[in-house]
């Protein structure tokens, strides 16, 4: 096997198919010349690519250009039935978000991001600047925080060289051993806090799922207005609900 047919070379074709879909993906439908001013790559090229994604069902094309077709979705969707924790934690997910009147989420790590896979509105839920599928920093989030801090050492090193500690508002830790005292303090407490630390005037709380060999593979959380979630019922009541709620996922999870 030489160097350029190693197991790391990329296939470029697929680099530039999966860049037009990344592209559609941000609009309802773009015509092929505003593709040509996004991408690096010539009309000949680009339309070539688009062809071969119309033929495979992930493409439609359109009166005023292209965009992705549902079938996205439906990978999306069978690839989140496949995650063991979204099938056992659905249910309690859905029933803290009745019981706190706030936003649940149920979130994982991939690739060193979290990853909301599952999420319920309360009847007092607000806005917030994530959503199912998202790849978010996890040293922003309340959930994040909670699965890096049951990770592996080494696991945590990996992530914050591969992402660094981008600040977000001024409350976000970007000093490494800032965030290694916190996760210290999770550890702690079990539960972790973000207060203002992924947008202003929001705060979250959660708690990590963990496996029998206390490494978590997921989190559950909740978020809400920062004037809404202070005090007791931040400090003291949400964490107990979601210390609960991690603890019977776990049970299930473990013999199922």
């Amino acid at each position: 096997m030489t160097a350029d047919s190693g197991p790391s070379r990329p296939v470029t074709t697929l680099e530039k198919a999966v860049e037009i879909v990344e592209l559609l993906k941000g609009e309802d439908e773009l015509e092929l010349r505003d593709m040509t001013t996004e991408l690096p790559y010539a009309k000949s090229t680009i339309h070539r690519h688009l062809e071969t994604l119309i033929d495979t069902g992930y493409v439609l094309r359109t009166e005023r250009g292209y965009r992705l077709s549902l079938k996205t979705l439906d990978v999306g969707i069978q690839t989140r039935r496949n995650h063991a924790l979204y099938s056992v934690a659905k249910e309690r997910v859905d029933t803290l978000a009745k019981e706190t009147g706030e936003k649940v989420w149920c979130v994982i790590e991939e690739n060193g991001m979290a990853v909301p896979i599952y999420g319920h509105s309360g009847e007092n839920t607000v806005q917030s600047n994530v959503s199912v599928g998202e790849h978010v920093p996890m040293h922003q989030m309340a959930a994040g925080k909670a699965i890096l801090a049951y990770l592996p050492d080494e696991r945590v090193e990996s992530i914050i060289e591969q992402h660094s500690l981008a600040k977000v508002t001024e409350n976000t830790i970007s000093d490494p051993e800032t965030l290694y005292e916190e996760l210290s303090r999770i550890r702690e407490k079990e539960v972790a806090f973000n207060r203002e630390e992924s947008g202003y005037r929001l705060h979250g709380a959660g708690t990590a799922v963990r496996n029998e060999e206390d490494v978590a593979i997921g989190a559950i959380s909740v978020s809400g207005p920062a004037r809404r979630l202070q005090g007791e019922l931040f400090s003291e009541e949400l964490p107990r609900q979601l210390l609960e709620i991690a603890s019977d996922i776990e049970i299930d999870l473990l013999y199922s």
